[in-house]
């Protein structure tokens, strides 16, 4: 009977893994049984609960593992599927884990199953903390006696089981090996036990102390808690701490050497005493009574420690130029300081000797000095090259490159210079290393005599000279002929110290000096290389090539040369003096004295080398080296020297030296292999001997032999060096694993000491560590990887180890191949680890009749020799549901299409064939289906066509029987389009039913089609305005921002430039070769940056003309402008130093003074073009005369003021860089005066107005100079005066000068006097010299604004006496007018709080101005409300200030109030009887009230206030003939009327009763408004 089938899971054992560990999951412990036996089910597997201390991880193709939460019952058998402990924490319990999961075959799914997961935690542990002990050592090691850990119960080797340093010791380094270990760094407890950790304290300590660092114990990324491990620091109160930093001093100056740089010092503070041993070669030690002073000092040969403290002690430069000097110091203990103890016998004399090092910073204080001064000779109408021997110069400077020099040409009267490459460009700058290189070139073009000027610069220093240019025809001079000096029976060395040339001829090279044989000599011969010749050239000379020989008799002989240059020529004779052996003698050496060179050229002169008899003695040192000197003959008294000559020593070897062995290191082998023996195994060396001719003996080696690389298999007892540097001896391994062999080397006559060499060998062992297998798509190629397959050796020193693969089964569907540099493939059955590694093995399929899936294998060996691993098999799966990068297709062919722009292209099945979609169907089905397409989306740039029909969205369809009969054609629509697609769907299709895509089961993919572009368009000019703007000797990037073609057939690398006249103004030129003018070019080149215009130094614009053409249509001709911008220096700040009065110094920063370039040389400098008359520049209170930007930038310099009776100066200079100058600027100082002046001061016109300290105020100045400061008057006011008036006086004077004192008694006054005529208000000012005793004068201004007199002004007052004047009191009494004078004139002593105000718009009625007021009823009385008391006497209507009283007596204030009341009385009386007369009513006109009114003063204009109505005032109508007298009127003074006096629009509130008509006063309200709640009138 049939059983249904089911499943359960037969293996679920669970897994044991380390904390941070991993463990395969396997099919025995995870699987799946099936009642009907074997199956070949998809079993999956379903996490529905992870792991919660880790997690289930899956191998990738890649080769990585991720985290997964499905997988399959194939990848646990492959050994896909593991568990990843990742908890880092530690646990205190026994915890275990698991994930649970469900599996799934063919839609069934089973309940929810658990897994467990055992953990074996880490238990981190530290057995052993015990502190180290450190006395009397500077550095022990940290063992595992003091410091192991331990993992519990989990088994972690020492090299796995870690300490991370948290907190490093604070008193000393903790070291791993040499390494300073930091906070995080990490060291092993392998590190600990080999002893590879050590404590170093941090200088000597002063007394018992301890120190500590802080580290946690890491395994497996989990990690402990914090612990401490301690370090017990012992002291050696004997010990001498010596504090020795070393000294830094700058080249010509001296320092203080100070406590912290040099000290001695013991636990038991004894007292040293310091002995000079060994003095400074390069400065001097001083003692000084004053580290300030160092002017009173002595040369100290010995000091002590309280020099040192009192820092007494000075270290003096002598200005050399030297980089270091040094002294050595004896400190000695002389007895114990006052903190000592009982001096112990043992150690009575303590001592050390110290040496201290100087680092001397060295200064650019040195002009550069020309070194080589002579006439430059050249032929006339021709060119030469410059050179050092024509023109040179020395910096002093240590420091400095000589080549760095740079020299500044200005104009040549008979010539050019230009550069030797390039002769049309010429040179304005160039460097000396451009004279040793031979870039300078000088052209002949003028008269035949002349000098230009030259300034050399090493960017500090300038300094300038001439050079002076000679023009003749042709010539070669002799510059020496001294004949040759051959000892008899003795080769003699014919150099250019015994002859050579000159000539004027623009030579390149010594080689063009040809010297040829006219009459050889009689009794020798000339070898040129030891070899005859009949010519040599300057070059033979120079090397000492040239030898004569001599081989017969006398004592003289001669020979006749020709030298020629080019087409001159000049005829020689050279005399050889023959002497014999008898004759020799020595000559005694008057003067013998070493030589300090500094890397500059040094003279021998009379005082370092005189010799006697004519003759110098050579001494060899014994070295095995070629020797040479370089001579020159100086003459003082001349001032002149000749040029430099070498001298040449030939040194003849003696083998005298034994062999000496360099190396010899354990040779390592591998069991039964062969082993090349290097120069760093086994090496011996021999200073005159060569490797040839040293031999090793040796004795048979006891596990193995050795033999030269050809014949590995002949034993050989001798060798030679030479043969182990060419790589020929090896040695072969055979028998025990350790050996070795003696040996001894020999030149021939010394021997070394016979050693042996050791031989020790291990067995190569070979492993396959990856064999994944390849997924490959069905007919593809597919290179193999190192992550499909890779075998390992345990080789690990032996990076490049080789590891062959032989294919002993070969694939049945496929083959493998191997790729050549040049693309091709030829099949291949041995292959190596390299080849693998580098993709070059590559399997191809080749069945493309197989299913839609199948798998393939191929069976191999590897081997290392000496080590086998094999047979192995590699297996493929062969897919076409395998992804594959680069692939879009899984179609049997879908390899796109190409057309030409325009044109159509026919798809076959060559090009899209999806037939193997019928594997897919089991084999009966086949027949019955054909394959169908569905265009889902259209081309863009064309159509598809079957025969005559488009392809539609109505009609997308067509077969594959279509495509392989008739085939699909593609027509490009011909836009400009690189290229095109189509999607389409595909399927296979029951033939006996209609065509219809499917919902599922079909495949969607891209066929692609390339365009050809057709080149029918020319290119066309983008940019307009062809023109750049480049710095005068700049360079500049010609991007297509600047010139730009486009061609939308051609890609910019096509777009061809060519420069048919070029710029004439410098040269076009590539980025990669900026030194040569370039004449093609790309926009290619264009767009990435690479065309360059260098400018050539000349300041004027120029052009250059060019074509650019596509290669297919007309050229496009154009004219490209260059600007050039000259080099220039413009002045950003140019403001006048002001200098506070009574100070003598001021900086001058760049707020002041600043300069910018646009030139490549960024250093400006300032030159004072005339002295200063008051003072002078300062930087660091060293007088110049010149300074920098930088100077300026930083501060450092100042103006210091030298003449304290002037109050101005003038900085006349001038700015100039390297390339080029601004001249003829000044720079204004000034004085500024220590003064206050008050700003928006206005006065008013024709009104004096007196001058208080809110005005002008130098109190301050006064304090300092302890004077009464003095204004003189230099430029007085345009629109009036300066006065002076006593308090008490009315007479005025003017006054061109006055004090401090004036002002502050009042006694100034300024009287304006402008006609205000057109203007509202006038500006003035007036210019004063202000100067005090023992500073300097200064000049100042006040400046003032001249307004005219206001007509309404009201004055506000600070009440202090209440004044009440009514209408029922018409007379006030006598007390309370004594009391409001009193205060008056209290209040015009004391000025108080004054202000004035205007009637802000409204009139007297409270109404808007302009507006009419309100007159239909009777007048109202009026009350004027006056607070409490008066302030200070106000201003008058003109605006004049009050004068004082003249006089104080009662009277004068009695009599004028009592009259001035009893008026009033009489006015207010007579104006009521009048009022109440008029009973009629009339028509309202309009008020205008009269002209001329004059307004009493506002001084006593009241303050309108509702507080306290104290006053009611009824005025009476008065004639307009005589005005009624007022106590408003103010007090009268004889002034004349204001200018500018007219029409008064509007008269003062009371004005409007005082002066009204008869008339017109009937017209007026006589009672109140009505008003409203709570409101009354005032």
């Amino acid at each position: 009977m049939a059983v249904p089938w089911d499943f359960e899971v037969a293996d679920r054992t669970g897994v044991v893994v380390p904390q941070g560990g991993t463990v395969l999951i396997t099919g025995s412990n995870l699987s799946v049984k099936v009642n009907g036996g074997q199956h070949e089910l998809d079993t999956r597997y379903d996490i529905t609960h992870p792991p919660q201390f880790g997690q289930i991880q899956h191998l990738g193709s890649n080769g990585e593992w991720e985290p997964v939460r499905t997988f399959s019952q194939r990848s646990v058998d492959r050994g896909e599927i593991r568990y990843y402990s990742s908890f880092k924490e530690l646990q205190q319990e026994n915890v275990t884990d698991h994930f649970k999961f469900k599996v799934s075959i063919e839609g069934r799914v089973s309940k929810e199953l658990l897994f467990p997961v055992t953990v074996e935690w880490l238990q981190l542990t530290l057995p052993k903390n015990i502190p180290l002990e450190i006395s009397n050592i500077n550095r022990k090691v940290l063992d595992s006696g003091h410091l192991q850990a331990a993992a519990g119960s989990v088994q972690v080797a020492e090299r796995e089981l870690f300490f991370k340093l948290l907190m490093p010791p604070k008193k000393g380094k903790l070291l791993l090996g040499d390494e300073v270990l930091k906070s995080g760094s990490m060291f092993s407890q392998k590190n600990v036990t080999d002893s590879m950790v050590s404590y170093k304290p941090q200088g000597r300590p002063w007394e018992h102390s301890q120190d500590s660092f802080s580290f946690s114990i890491v395994v497996k990324q989990v990690e402990s808690k914090g612990h401490t491990f301690r370090i017990n620091l012992e002291v050696d109160k004997t010990h001498i701490t010596v504090t020795n930093t070393g000294l830094y001093v700058k080249e010509g100056e001296w320092t203080i050497i100070t406590k912290s740089e040099f000290f001695v010092q013991t636990l038991d503070h004894r007292i040293f005493q310091y002995k000079v041993t060994k003095s400074p070669q390069h400065g001097e030690l001083k003692l000084v009574s004053s580290s300030t002073s160092p002017g009173s000092e002595s040369r100290a040969t010995g000091f002590t420690d309280d020099d040192i403290v009192s820092e007494r002690l000075i270290y003096a430069h002598d200005d050399s130029e030297t980089r270091w000097d040094e002294f050595v110091i004896l400190a000695s203990a002389t007895g114990l300081g006052q903190q000592g103890g009982v001096r112990s016998p043992d150690s009575e004399h303590v001592s050390t000797e110290i040496k201290v090092s100087i680092s001397v910073e060295l200064k650019n204080d040195e002009k550069p000095v020309r070194v080589v001064d002579k006439i430059f000779h050249v032929v006339r109408d021709s060119q030469r090259l410059l050179t050092l021997a024509d023109l040179c110069y020395h910096d002093p400077d240590v420091d400095f490159d000589d080549g760095q020099l740079l020299y500044t040409r200005h104009g040549i009267p008979n010539g050019d210079l230009v550069k030797a490459t390039d002769p049309t460009q010429k040179l304005y700058q160039f460097r000396q290393e451009d004279l040793r290189e031979g870039r300078v070139l000088f052209k002949h073009n003028g008269p035949d005599s002349a000098r230009f000027l030259l300034f050399v610069t090493d960017g500090v220093h300038y300094t300038s000279s001439l050079l002076e240019v000679s023009v003749s025809e042709a010539y070669i001079h002799i510059i020496n002929n001294t004949g040759l000096l051959v000892h008899r029976g003795r080769d003699g060395f014919l150099t250019t110290a015994n002859l050579s040339v000159t000539t004027n001829q623009d030579v390149r090279t010594d080689h063009e000096f040809e010297f040829h044989v006219v009459q050889p000599p009689k009794h020798g011969r000339l070898l040129v290389n030891n070899s005859a010749f009949h010519s040599f050239s300057q070059h033979d000379l120079k090397q000492g090539h040239v030898t004569y020989r001599y081989n017969g008799d006398g004592n003289s002989d001669i020979f006749n040369l020709t030298v020629t240059v080019k087409d001159t020529s000049l005829d020689v004779s050279v005399c050889v003096q023959v002497s014999s052996e008898d004759h020799q003698h020595y000559s005694p050496i008057l003067h013998r004295e070493s030589l300090t060179v500094e890397g500059k050229p040094v003279k021998l002169s009379r005082g370092k080398l005189q010799v006697a008899q004519e003759s110098i003695d050579y001494v060899h040192n014994g070295s095995e080296e070629f020797d040479s000197l370089t001579i020159l003959a100086n003459s003082s008294e001349l001032g002149k020297q000749s040029l430099p000559q070498t001298l040449f020593v030939t040194v003849e070897s003696v083998n005298d030296e034994a062999p000496v062995v360099t190396a010899n290191k354990v040779l390592q082998v591998w069991v039964n292999s062969v082993t090349e023996v290097t120069r760093g195994d086994l090496c011996a060396e021999d200073g005159d001997s060569s490797p040839q001719d040293l031999v090793y003996w040796v004795t048979p080696p006891s596990n193995g032999h050795l033999a030269l690389r050809s014949i590995p298999g002949r034993s050989i007892q001798n060798f030679t060096q030479a043969q182990i540097d060419e790589g020929q001896l090896v040695f072969v391994h055979s028998g025990a694993t350790s050996g070795g062999f003696s040996f001894q080397v020999t030149d021939g006559l010394n021997s070394a000491p016979r050693q042996i060499f050791s031989v020790t060998a291990r067995a190569l062992i070979i492993s396959l560590e990856v064999n994944r297998g390849l997924s490959i798509f069905p007919g593809s190629t597919k290179p193999l990887s190192s992550h499909d397959l890779r075998a390992v050796t345990n080789d690990d020193k032996a990076g490049n180890r080789t590891i062959t693969f032989t294919v002993v089964r070969s694939p049945r569907l496929g083959r493998l191949l191997k790729m050549y540099p040049d693309s091709h493939t030829e099949d291949v059955s041995v292959f190596t680890q390299c080849l693998v590694s580098e993709g070059l093995i590559l399997y191809q399929h080749l069945d493309l009749d197989t299913a839609w899936a199948s798998e393939d294998s191929f069976t191999f060996t590897a081997s290392s020799p000496p080590a086998e691993l094999g047979p192995e098999d590699f297996r493929i799966t062969i897919s076409r549901e395998t992804n594959e990068s680069g692939r879009q297709n899984r179609l049997r062919a879908n390899t796109g299409a190409s057309v030409k722009e325009g044109d159509k292209v026919l798809i076959d099945q060559s090009k899209l064939d999806a037939s193997n979609l019928l594997l897919q169907l089991p084999r009966p089905q086949r027949s019955s289906h054909e394959i169908w397409y569905q265009v889902t989306a259209l081309p863009h740039h064309g159509t598809i066509m079957v025969g005559e029909r488009n392809i539609t969205t109505e009609k997308p369809y067509f077969s594959q029987q279509i495509v392989n009969a008739f085939g699909v054609t593609y027509l490009h629509d011909d836009s400009e389009s690189l290229a095109d697609n189509f999607t389409f769907a595909v399927w296979p299709n029951p033939k006996n039913q209609s065509t219809s895509k499917p919902e599922a089961d079909f495949l969607e993919e891209v066929f692609t089609i390339t365009i050809t572009p057709v080149n029918d368009h020319p290119p066309a000019l983008k940019t307009k305005g062809l023109r750049l703007t480049v710095l005068q000797g700049g360079r500049l990037v010609v991007g297509p921002e600047i010139l730009k073609v486009e061609d939308i057939d051609s890609p910019p690398s096509e777009i061809q430039y060519v420069v048919i006249r070029p710029p004439n103004n410098g040269f076009l030129a590539m980025a990669h070769a900026p030194d040569d003018s370039a004449h093609h070019f790309t926009q290619a080149d264009v767009n990435n940056a690479q065309v360059w215009f260098i400018q050539d130094g000349s300041p004027s614009s120029g052009v250059f003309y060019f074509s650019v053409t596509d290669g297919e249509h007309r050229p496009l001709y154009k004219l490209f402008h260059l600007d050039v911008t000259p080099i220039s220096i413009t002045l950003v700040n140019l403001t006048d130093l002001l200098l506070p009065q009574g100070q003598t110094t001021v900086p001058i920063t760049n707020t002041h003074l600043s300069a910018v370039t646009n030139g490549g040389s960024p250093q400006i400098t300032y030159r004072i073009a005339q002295p200063l008359q008051s003072g002078h520049l300062l930087i660091e209170n060293q007088v110049v005369s010149s300074f920098r930007q930088e100077d300026l930038d930083s501060g450092r310099l100042s103006y210091h003021m030298t003449n304290l009776t002037a109050s101005e100066d003038q900085l006349r200079f001038s700015l100039f860089t390297t390339e080029c100058n601004l001249t003829e600027q000044t720079l204004g100082i000034r004085v500024q005066p220590l003064l206050w002046v008050g700003s928006n001061l206005k006065v008013t016109n024709r009104v004096a107005h007196r001058l208080r300290r809110e005005d002008l105020d130098a109190t301050e100045l006064a304090n300092r100079s302890k004077s009464d400061p003095t204004f003189e008057v230099i430029q007085p006011p345009i629109h009036g005066r300066l006065v002076r008036r006593a308090v008490d006086s009315p007479v005025a004077e003017e006054v061109t000068q006055f004090t401090q004192t004036d002002i502050n008694q009042g006694q100034l006054v300024l009287e304006p006097q402008a006609n205000l005529t057109g203007t509202h208000t006038l500006n003035d000012s007036f210019t004063f010299l202000l100067s005090a005793d023992d500073v300097q004068p200064a000049t100042g201004h006040l400046a003032f604004t001249i307004v005219p007199p206001d007509t309404l002004p009201l004055q506000i007052f600070t009440p202090h006496v209440p004044l009440v004047v009514t209408g029922e009191t018409p007379v006030a009494s006598v007390f309370s007018q004594k009391k409001l004078r009193a205060s008056i004139i209290k209040q015009t002593e004391n000025p108080g709080n004054l202000t004035q105000r205007k009637w802000q718009g409204t009139d007297f009625w409270g109404q808007l101005s302009g507006k009419e007021p309100n007159i239909d009823a009777k007048v109202s009385p009026t009350r004027v409300t006056w607070p409490y008391a008066a302030t200070k006497v106000g201003v008058t209507l003109s605006g004049e200030a009050m004068q004082p009283e003249v006089s104080r007596h009662p009277l004068m204030v009695i009599i004028p109030l009592a009259a001035v009341f009893l008026l009033l009385l009489v006015t207010v009386v007579a104006l009521c009887v009048w009022m109440l007369g008029r009973k009629e009513d009339r028509p309202n006109p309009l008020i205008q009230p009269k002209t001329n009114l004059k307004s009493p003063s506002p001084r006593f204009r009241a303050e309108r206030s509702g507080a306290i109505p104290t006053v009611t005032v009824t005025p009476l109508i008065r004639s307009s003939g005589s005005p009624a007298p007022s106590m408003f009127q103010p007090q009268s003074y004889e002034q004349p009327a204001p200018l500018g006096a007219g029409h008064i629009e509007k008269c003062a509130p009371w004005e409007a009763w005082v002066n009204l008509d008869p008339d017109m006063a009937k017209l007026c309200r006589q009672t109140n408004p009505a008003l409203k709640h709570n409101q009354y009138w005032v």
